[in-house]
């Protein structure tokens, strides 16, 4: 099927004062979209993922009020948006019936901006099937990290330990599935800033994006998981808002100074394309939120929302999960144990799966461990219930010697 958006005439056409004109016209096989007027300086064009979008940025220098008028004819689009984002830029938003990883735009006319959508004739299968070709890559973001250590329990465990140790554990059951892919923001203890998460999904060409956190509030009775969308509007409770605006002012920490060429990507601007995307992410919170309740009691059973810049920045599917309250002695305690974590992580995985509706696929085999602040190497093994020696020998350790934040695979102990 083919889509051609134009800017001149018939099907979905978008008028401003005719000096600016977008029209699309819709054929069986393609689609043409065209735009066209006096005053049009360029047209840039992208798309956009889960939920499939094709992006128009039209800038002119003449802009106007306009009625848009969308056929109701089957086609690749489903519905348009439009917005003035600059006094001469022009944005439209067209919501596709198609994964875009099956779609090719190209442009044709050097003088008239005109455009041919189609589908790309070696397009494969998008479904949910195991055996299906299509590998979804998802951003896990162990929360903080170096001088930023998050939240600190009552006994002094650190939230950026239980955050990288339940996000490695994620990882490992993401990866395990054929059909998806984890790539974590940082492996080890260090700082990575708000620009450098964002950097990584996009260069991953993420699908999804995953925040890990625990919270801490001043109540220590306060228990569960929470998982929290951004928000529009402002925060879905209290508690929402003050763990936003903590979990925003760490994003500064260890940073110099906040430079104006930076301020877009802090903005708490959701445009046109970011309201599709906040719909998505909901569907990834219901799941999660869903399965995390089998593992034990949750602080909010319906999605949350608040500003949390790490979710602003993003024009993919994000979440933020609050996996516990280290802030509760009995939740810290289990927070900071492994197989709590790994527990954690596999209903977490769950949810995923669901969203884009997988089958589970977890092997009890694989078991890893990530080093916490006080552990010794005969603990863990004494833990796993593995001899020290073979231990050290999977691990190619030299010594005893272990550091936190290092990443053990724990042999079989058959």
């Amino acid at each position: 099927m083919t889509l051609i958006i134009a800017l001149t005439g018939i099907g979905l056409s978008v008028n401003v004062d005719a000096a600016l004109k977008v029209e699309v016209n819709n054929h069986e096989s393609f689609s043409v979209v065209m735009v066209s007027g006096d005053k049009i300086d360029d047209v840039t064009t992208f798309f956009l993922r889960k939920p499939s979008r094709l992006v128009f940025d039209i800038k002119s220098k003449d802009l106007h009020e306009f009625s848009p008028k969308f056929s109701d004819e089957p086609g690749l689009i489903k519905v348009m948006r439009h917005g003035i984002r600059a006094p001469d830029l022009l944005r439209v938003v067209f919501e596709l019936n198609i994964d875009t990883r099956k779609l090719d735009l190209t442009r044709e006319g050097a003088k008239k901006f005109t455009f041919r959508l189609k589908t790309k004739e070696d397009a494969f299968s998008i479904n949910s099937s195991p055996n299906g070709n299509s590998m979804f890559n998802i951003v896990v973001d162990a929360g903080h990290g170096g001088i930023d250590s998050g939240a600190v329990g009552p006994t002094g465990v650190l939230e950026k330990d239980i955050t990288l140790a339940v996000s490695h554990y994620l990882a490992d059951y993401i990866n395990q599935h054929p059909q998806m892919k984890a790539i974590l923001s940082r492996k080890d203890d260090r700082k990575i800033r708000l620009r450098q998460r964002v950097k990584v999904a996009r260069e991953s060409n993420a699908d999804l994006f995953l925040s890990v956190h625990a919270d801490a509030i001043d109540n220590r009775k306060a228990r569960g998981s929470s998982v929290y969308v951004l928000s529009q509007r402002g925060a879905s409770s209290e508690i929402a808002r003050m763990l936003a605006k903590k979990s925003n002012e760490s994003d500064f920490i260890g940073s110099i100074k906040r430079e104006k060429k930076d301020e877009n990507l802090w903005e708490t601007l959701v445009d046109l394309s970011q309201r599709a995307t906040i719909d998505e992410s909901i569907k990834v919170a219901d799941s999660i939120i869903k399965q995390l309740s089998n593992y034990g009691p949750v602080h909010q059973p319906m999605v949350q929302y608040a500003g949390f810049m790490v979710l602003k920045a993003l024009d993919i599917p994000s979440v933020l999960i609050e996996t516990a309250f280290i802030s509760n002695p009995i939740e810290e305690k289990r927070l900071s144990e492994s197989g709590n974590q790994m527990q954690i992580a596999s209903w977490i995985y769950r949810g995923v799966c669901d969203y884009f509706g997988l089958r589970y696929l977890l092997n009890s085999e694989s078991r890893t461990h990530i080093v916490m602040r006080g552990d010794t190497l005969s603990e863990i093994a004494y833990q796993f219930n593995v001899n020290l020696k073979v231990l050290k020998e999977f691990n190619d350790l030299k010594s005893d010697v272990i550091r936190r934040g290092d990443l053990l695979k724990i042999p079989n102990n058959n």
